[in-house]
């Protein structure tokens, strides 16, 4: 059997030819093949992203521009096995837009957040941008940078170009001649807001002019110009003028120019325009970057004050935690004091209780200072003649001397003590 023919000829997405629509018109063409047939201006990169994955796991498609085809049409159809694009159309590459639609009135608050969200959002296009370089490097086997700055020039490519930059695989002859810049042609692509078709051959299916009715085709129709532009360049040479920072701009050896002026192609005054873009997106970060580093000063010095401020408070209670330290240190130097005094009144106590418990076994066996004395009174009571000397103020002591000596145990410690509780 052979392939079968798949039309992609409207809007890649939801609302045109989706990733879903793609999955069921492949399914069963594994063996035979199937050949897409592309003519449309781009979509929406998540179902393109997925539609290359299907056609690279099918591993038996064949891709053929038949029509103008840009953006997301472009790098779904570098998973081929091979690309074919008709003689008469054109590729576009570029790098990934999304919408952006803010109006109104914004505070500083307001402002600072739509600046991180735009801010998001480039960052997103510039992960997609890589993720899609990256195909078409792979495809044409050129580098990475070649093909973002293919993608930031954003021109279109003739079948020419697209086969001379590895695109394509090889032109096909067209069935019929089209006027891209037909009212009809124009409309469409101002509406995706892409650049407009190049210059092409007079040649217009619409007009009734088909592909044998001998007028140039589109390749030749650019040799001629370029032969022109040269010879024309050659009658001029000894007046010309090089300007190398503009070549280095272009990535271009030389820029020559006559006294009637300095031409340059649409794809070169692309690369200006990016550059010029590129330079004022430097100027506005620059800006934003000097911003940033003001406010960034201005916190450090608060931060500086902060800090400033905590090593007061800090060296405040260092100060007085030296102060609770030095009545730490006295508190514990008076207790060390009352723990002595209070060891050598212990001394004191025993040395006393001692000579108590020498007096008498029973003396000694009492525990409590009272229980002491009272064993001390009833030893006393004990005495034999122990006259009553100086009661009831009688002023004429016992002349008969008792044996006891009784100064001698009145000056005891204990009994002067008993006397003065007495």
């Amino acid at each position: 059997m052979a392939a079968k023919i798949i039309h992609i000829d409207s809007y890649i997405g939801r609302w045109g030819y989706s990733k879903e629509l793609l999955r069921y018109d492949l399914d069963g063409t594994q063996k035979d093949g199937a050949v897409l047939r592309v003519s449309s201006l781009g979509g929406d990169v998540f179902h393109a992203l997925d539609m290359y994955n299907q056609i690279a796991s099918h591993g038996n498609v064949e891709v053929v521009f038949a029509g103008p085809s840009a953006s997301a049409a472009t790098f779904l159809a570098m998973a081929a096995k091979r690309i074919s694009i008709v003689d008469n159309c054109f590729l576009l590459v570029h790098k990934v837009m999304a919408g952006v639609d803010n109006y109104g009135l914004f505070n500083e608050d307001e402002l600072d957040e739509l600046i991180r969200s735009l801010k998001n959002l480039r960052s997103e296009n510039r992960e997609f941008d890589k993720v899609i370089a990256h195909i078409y490097a792979k495809r044409t086997g050129r580098t990475h940078e070649q093909m973002i700055r293919r993608m930031k020039a954003g021109t279109w490519m003739s079948a020419a170009q697209a086969l001379e930059e590895g695109f394509v695989d090889r032109i096909i002859e067209p069935d019929q001649k089209v006027n891209y810049h037909s009212a009809r042609f124009v409309a469409m692509v101002s509406s995706l807001e892409l650049p407009p078709f190049p210059q092409q051959g007079a040649g217009n299916a619409e007009d009734g002019a088909g592909a044998g009715d001998g007028m140039p085709s589109d390749l030749e129709q650019m040799q001629r110009q370029n032969q022109d532009q040269n010879q024309h360049q050659h009658q001029h040479h000894e007046n010309m003028n090089h300007y190398p920072r503009i070549c280095a701009t272009l990535e271009i050896p030389s820029l020559e120019s006559s006294g009637e002026g300095t031409y340059l192609n649409d794809e070169q005054l692309s690369m200006v325009e990016s550059t010029l873009e590129d330079a004022t997106h430097a100027l506005v970060n620059f800006d934003t970057a000097l911003s940033e580093r003001d406010l960034a000063r201005e916190a450090n010095q608060e931060q500086q004050e902060r800090i400033t401020r905590l090593t007061a408070s800090v060296a405040r209670a260092e100060g007085e935690r030296d102060a609770s330290r030095s009545e730490l240190d006295m508190a514990r130097a008076e207790t060390e004091t009352s723990r002595e005094n209070e060891r050598l009144s212990r001394e004191e106590l025993s040395a006393l209780t001692a000579l108590l418990d020498a007096i008498d076994p029973s003396v000694a066996e009492a525990v409590t200072a009272q229980d002491k004395t009272s064993a001390i009174r009833a030893l006393l009571a004990r005495m034999p003649g122990a006259p009553p000397a100086g009661i009831m103020d009688k002023g004429d002591p016992d002349p008969r001397p008792d044996g006891v000596d009784w100064a001698l145990i009145n000056s005891l410690p204990h009994n002067r003590a008993l006397d003065k509780n007495l």
